[in-house]
C-alpha cells in the first residue's frame, strides 16, 4: 500500500510540475494530449502504408533483378556464340599482320 500511495504522490508531483512547466490548465493538458495522441496514431498509419509500399516496391525489385540476371546470362550467351564464329577470322587476320610485321 505504501508503494501505491508513494506512486500517486509522484505521479501528481510530476503532472503538476509539467502543468507549471508548460503553463497549461489541466484541460488544456488534456486536449494537447489528445492531439498529439491522434497525430501520432495518424502518423503511425501513414508508416504503415509506407512500409507496405516499400515492402511491394522491394518485392518487384527482387523480381526484376531476377529477369535482369537472366537477361545477362543470354547476353553472355549470344556472345559467346559470337565469338566462337569470328574468332577463327580473328586469327586470321593476326597471322596476317603478324607476317605483315616481319
Amino acid at each position: 500500500m505504501k508503494f501505491l500511495t508513494k506512486a500517486a504522490i509522484i505521479t501528481t508531483a510530476g503532472i503538476g510540475y509539467y502543468l507549471y512547466k508548460t503553463k497549461q490548465t489541466p484541460s488544456e493538458a488534456a486536449q494537447n494530449m489528445v492531439s498529439e495522441a491522434k497525430h501520432k496514431k495518424a502518423a503511425l498509419e501513414e508508416l504503415k502504408v509506407a512500409k507496405q509500399n516499400f515492402d511491394e516496391a522491394l518485392a518487384n525489385f527482387k523480381g526484376e533483378m531476377g529477369l535482369a540476371q537472366d537477361t545477362t546470362e543470354d547476353l553472355q550467351r549470344i556472345i559467346d556464340e559470337f565469338m566462337f564464329i569470328v574468332q577463327p577470322h580473328i586469327d586470321e587476320v593476326n597471322k596476317y599482320v603478324n607476317k605483315l610485321k616481319q
